[in-house]
């Protein structure tokens, strides 16, 4: 009997390199280890989880296209849109030591 094969991969799923975002980079090259970042992740003793909760926990969401603020305008504005949060989520991670990248994917969402 045949055996079916995967599907072609969907490109919009697969991993991409950190794009510049509305004709800025979204992560400038020292926001990892701006002293206000590096307190920030220290202060969340480099942990990954605690990182991450702290960023969607602590900053308000504005809708702007692109990356307008940055890792460091959204850690000081404490808001920041869907891009500049990941830039901040991002730069606090590379201050704790880890090695992120940006994926970019499509989510589908159903309402009732």
């Amino acid at each position: 009997a045949p055996v079916a094969s995967d599907p072609e991969p969907d490109p919009l799923l697969q991993a991409s390199p950190a794009p510049s975002i509305g004709g800025t980079a979204a992560l400038a090259a020292d926001d990892a280890t701006h002293p206000e970042i590096t307190a920030l992740a220290r202060g969340l003793n480099h942990d990954p989880l605690l990182i991450f909760r702290h960023v969607r926990d602590h900053f308000t969401y504005e809708h702007y296209y692109g990356s307008k603020k940055g890792a460091l305008g959204t850690l000081l504005d404490r808001a920041g849109n869907d891009y500049d949060q990941c830039s901040l989520l991002v730069a606090l991670l590379k201050a704790a030591g880890f090695s992120p990248t940006y994926e970019r994917g499509r989510r589908l969402a159903f309402w009732d």
